[in-house]
């Protein structure tokens, strides 16, 4: 499997995450607080489910996870655009909850874990409060940043940096576990430039070399006639000609295109791995749940919705 790495501190998490700031405009922050903004109303639909079914299942969990940790990586972009450390930012919550921290040391992760640190009793059950002050000390910096000046700008994040940390105690989660899945999470996504994949590429240690998907692969995608394309792979055909299979015509027949770009930025297509031969059929459990017929109806149906 691929390691990622663990950032220890705030510092070292803020410097990952930046890495994989991938907007174009890197003057503009407000772009950035915008989807801080978004983020932290995914929260709210997530914990409004929760409010509504009474029920905590592991992917209502990972959904929590995954999107706490997006809201602090927008936080720790945010941090960035305006020169603030995410070291400066933990002080100034110790600071705030009454904690002294030696300003020479970096505020490592695990001190703002429960009991650890500047954490010093759980947190309540109380999801409403935390987030109404969450969804007004975002919406308050967006509409007054200009106003607010360097010293009401850091207070501010401060408040939500606080609340994010909150909210994770509140979910019974861990800021380390959160900030761990968001690190694997984007830089799966965005890779960053001094990140390589390992030589054996993104396949599981033990899939034998004949079955794992290639590290370098040139398609050829073309139309012999109007309407019909045919895909060629080291100069054999493979799959079926496809047409739009529809009345007026939408392109559909070139929608392949996705599922190669799945195999190449996420790593994942069981449609390529069935086009090319490599399901994974020495490990059953994989070809039965991740190569089968449902893992690729699922796909199809995620390059349709894209395509339409």
């Amino acid at each position: 499997m691929v390691k990622y790495p663990s950032p220890k501190t705030f510092a070292e998490y803020q410097e990952l995450a930046v890495k994989t700031d991938r907007t174009v405009d890197k003057q503009d922050v407000h772009f950035l607080m915008l989807g801080l903004f978004g983020e932290v109303g995914s929260v709210l639909s997530a914990v409004k489910k929760l409010g509504r079914d009474q029920i905590v299942s592991e992917n209502h969990r990972r959904t929590i996870v995954e999107e706490i940790g997006d809201s602090i990586w927008y936080l720790a972009a945010i941090a960035g655009r305006e020169k603030l450390t995410f070291d400066d930012l933990a002080k100034a919550v110790a600071k705030k909850r009454g904690v002294k921290v030696d300003k020479t040391f970096e505020v490592k992760i695990s001190d703002f874990d429960h009991n650890r640190g500047v954490v010093l009793k759980p947190e309540t059950k109380n999801y409403r409060d935390k987030l109404e002050s969450l969804a007004f000390e975002i919406s308050y910096l967006i509409f007054w940043k200009r106003k607010l000046g360097s010293v009401g700008i850091v207070r501010r994040m401060t408040t939500i940096f606080d609340d994010l940390i909150k909210l994770v105690h509140t979910s019974d989660l861990s800021i380390q576990e959160v900030l761990d899945y968001n690190i694997r999470k984007i830089f799966g996504r965005w890779n960053p430039d001094n990140y390589e994949a390992p030589d054996g590429g993104f396949e599981l240690d033990n899939i034998p070399s004949f079955e794992r998907l290639p590290r370098e692969m040139v398609i050829t995608i073309f139309e012999p006639e109007q309407g019909v394309v045919v895909q060629r792979y080291k100069q054999v055909n493979i799959g079926d000609r496809l047409t739009d299979n529809i009345a007026g015509g939408d392109d559909y027949r070139f929608h392949d295109v996705f599922h190669y770009a799945y195999a190449s930025v996420l790593h994942w297509s069981p449609v390529t791995r069935a086009l090319l031969k490599l399901k994974r059929k020495s490990d059953g459990e994989l070809d039965r749940n991740e190569d089968g017929a449902r893992a690729i109806l699922i796909e199809e149906g995620v390059a349709t919705f894209v395509l339409i």
